[in-house]
């Protein structure tokens, strides 16, 4: 697959094809238009060559899923939590909106990981990464109680926000402030329930 691309020309037709699929989608095409006839023709690529990284749609969906990923995690790597932080439930309300921005501004992300089932199939490490940055972000706001697996606790904290967000995104084809409010009371209660004694 893609990830044993190591000649720079493999590499650029990869982020070729990618770029071109999240160009695709931000413009308005649907996920399940997206074929390796239409990206490579858009690309400017040739089909043979695209077949030597991706056997099927799905495996560039998959690998576009995990890039989205990974710009969310620098994303909230970037965001600025204000220096008043100090409780969970703040803590919690900037990490949502960091994420509801990052979606906002990112139409294709959305339509990939909310709108369909990829981000329960990106690379487990890729998801540990965004769980590591929440947990990081928060442990250098406050000093989190005693939690069993707090590396655990984090990676359920953003799969229970991301579920939530996905859910207002296919209930209303799009994020709103209900998805928003309720993606914050959903991971607050959660991470409230496993500090508990």
């Amino acid at each position: 697959m893609y990830e044993n691309a190591k000649q720079a020309r493999s590499v650029k037709r990869i982020d070729a094809l990618l770029n071109t699929a999240d160009r695709l989608l931000s413009e308005g095409a649907e996920v399940s238009n997206i074929s390796i006839a239409l990206l490579t023709k858009e690309a400017g690529l040739k089909r043979t060559s695209t077949y030597k990284f991706f056997q099927t749609p799905e495996d560039i969906k998959y690998a576009l899923a995990s890039k989205y990923l990974v710009a969310l995690t620098s994303h909230v790597k970037k965001s600025q939590f204000s220096l008043e932080d100090k409780t969970l439930h703040e803590l919690c309300s900037n990490l949502v909106d960091a994420c509801f921005d990052f979606f906002n501004e990112n139409l294709g992300a959305t339509k990939l990981l909310l709108g369909n089932s990829f981000l329960h199939s990106v690379d487990k490490d890729v998801f540990k990464d965004l769980s590591d940055t929440v947990l990081n972000k928060f442990e250098n706001k406050i000093n989190l109680p005693n939690m069993f697996d707090k590396h655990g606790v984090f990676l359920v904290t953003n799969q229970i926000l991301l579920a939530v967000l996905s859910l207002n995104f296919r209930q209303n084809n799009l994020l709103n402030d209900t998805g928003k409010r309720e993606a914050l009371r959903a991971s607050h209660a959660y991470l409230i329930s496993c500090t508990t004694k």
